[in-house]
């Protein structure tokens, strides 16, 4: 008779538990943890059944792996260095519109960054990845081969960003071209759901809101229900953004999708930043967005380390929490560490909500874990209990940025960050041992990037309004010495 092949962890120091009652994580401190590429077997005391692979455990802490439900793996990488701390001075709060399009590229960068931002993510303990991005050759069978679990989003939109003077937003628009572009999703997405390796689905993904048609976004949302499938856009992410849709409909950017039917239980807002409550936001008559999320089961997206670096942050993540919204975390940008996402997001909400006791680290865990499993229709991820997909992250506590360890967590989130993740599983696989990415060649991969952004930044002069070089468009942190 075959020996199933199980791998069990021994004797681990502490487990991070899922309390089903409770709906939280909770310490265990000993036991195994045995699983196969069918989901974890067992949690608790003793394993005695049969195994294939014995790991010692007693130095390590066992987490679930995190989920990223949103972010843009193909892209973010190669504006590293030049973003940053880059806004746009004359359209108010954003860096999005004015520098979105400048750095173009090749085909197969695509593929390289790719490949590059999913080693990042498993080296930081994510197991599950939402990405959104244009269609191009190879996207399913490159994350798939990284190892990770992959939700891909095909974006389109009826509009275009645009500006030609430096401070007037434009939208250049082409309405057959959204059409075909939900046509084109459609395909995909199908497509995606007859993978049979049970890491790769598809999701719905409109662009903006203020980037398509009313219409659209109905046919994006009938879409997304007939074909069972979660569906998310970028909204509330900017003052302008909210100005734009007040203008056009006379509602928020909430209020907007509601009316076309988009918020629904399977519906994830990336940033949800700009509710009608904001702070910055002035003299809006209605405070409804809140409720309208609550009340929809809707989850917001949220990227803290990208908003924070431009000064915005949402308030607050729990009063978003109070209200009954489902949060959860994304990447959006870079780097693609999950525990720096926690951490940015532990210290802004601190700042935001006036009070050190304004959100905890057990809830920002929750997010990155339980929420994003919520946002995904699935129950089987971002836990550690029986049943549960082996997602599974080994943090190695005689790793000397842990010390002292009193509380692994904190000593994690806090000061460590990915630094100690040593092992990753996902699916039952090892996609990280002994602190090495065994699916993606991590070095060779960042030694392409530096010719990719090179080119990158060669064809700003091309893509600019006013035709100024990239230097002038992304000046250095520092003078440089005559």
């Amino acid at each position: 008779m075959m020996t199933r092949p199980i791998t069990v962890i021994r004797n681990v120091a502490y487990i991070v538990e899922f309390d089903r009652e409770k709906d939280k994580h909770v310490y265990r401190r000993g036991g195994d943890v045995a699983f196969d590429d069918e989901g974890i077997v067992h949690v608790g005391e003793t394993y005695t059944g049969d195994f294939l692979t014995e790991i010692d455990g007693s130095r390590h802490m066992v987490m679930p792996g995190l989920i990223s439900i949103h972010g843009h793996s193909s892209t973010a990488a190669k504006s590293k260095g030049c973003w940053e701390e880059l806004g746009s001075p004359r359209i108010y709060m954003s860096t999005l519109f004015e520098y979105q399009g400048l750095m173009g590229g090749r085909p197969d960068d695509n593929r390289v960054l790719c490949r590059y931002s999913a080693a990042e993510l498993l080296r930081s303990g994510c197991t599950t990845v939402v990405d959104i991005h244009a269609d191009y050759e190879g996207w399913a069978e490159t994350l798939l081969g990284t190892g990770i679990r992959a939700y891909l989003a095909p974006m389109f939109a009826s509009a275009r960003y645009a500006c030609s003077n430096g401070y007037s937003m434009e939208y250049n628009w082409d309405v057959a071209a959204g059409e075909k572009g939900l046509e084109k999703a459609i395909g995909l997405i199908e497509d995606f759901g007859r993978d049979t390796s049970g890491r790769l689905a598809g999701i719905m993904s409109p662009a903006q809101v203020d980037t398509c048609t009313p219409e659209l976004l109905a046919m994006s949302a009938q879409e997304s229900d007939r074909l069972g499938v979660p569906r998310t856009i970028h909204a509330s992410q900017s003052v302008h953004e909210f100005r734009e849709i007040v203008n056009r409909h006379g509602l928020s950017s909430m209020e907007f999708l509601d009316s076309v039917g988009f918020l629904a239980s399977r519906t994830i807002i990336g940033h949800g930043i700009f509710l009608d409550d904001h702070p910055w936001i002035h003299q809006y008559p209605e405070k409804r967005d809140r409720k309208l999320l609550a009340e929809r089961e809707c989850t917001v997206a949220h990227c803290p380390s990208v908003i924070s670096r431009r000064g915005i942050t949402l308030h607050t993540i729990q009063s978003y929490r109070d209200a009954g919204i489902n949060m959860g975390i994304g990447i959006d940008a870079f780097p693609h560490n999950m525990i720096d996402e926690m951490r940015w997001g532990l210290v802004a909400a601190k700042f935001a909500g006036g009070s050190q006791h304004a959100t905890h680290i057990s809830t920002m865990f929750y997010m990155a874990t339980r929420g994003g499993a919520k946002a995904l229709g699935r129950d089987d991820l971002g836990i550690i209990e029986v049943g549960a997909q082996a997602d599974i992250v080994m943090v190695d506590l005689d790793h000397p940025d842990m010390q002292p360890v009193y509380d692994p967590l904190y000593s994690l989130v806090f000061s460590a960050l990915e630094r100690p993740i040593s092992d990753v599983f996902v699916a039952g696989r090892r996609v990280v041992d002994d602190f090495t990415v065994t699916t993606v060649d991590f070095e060779a991969e960042a030694s392409k990037l530096n010719a990719i952004q090179q080119r990158a930044l060669e064809s700003v002069p091309r893509n600019h309004w006013a035709g100024l070089p990239a230097h002038a468009v992304f000046p250095l942190s520092l003078t440089v010495a005559d």
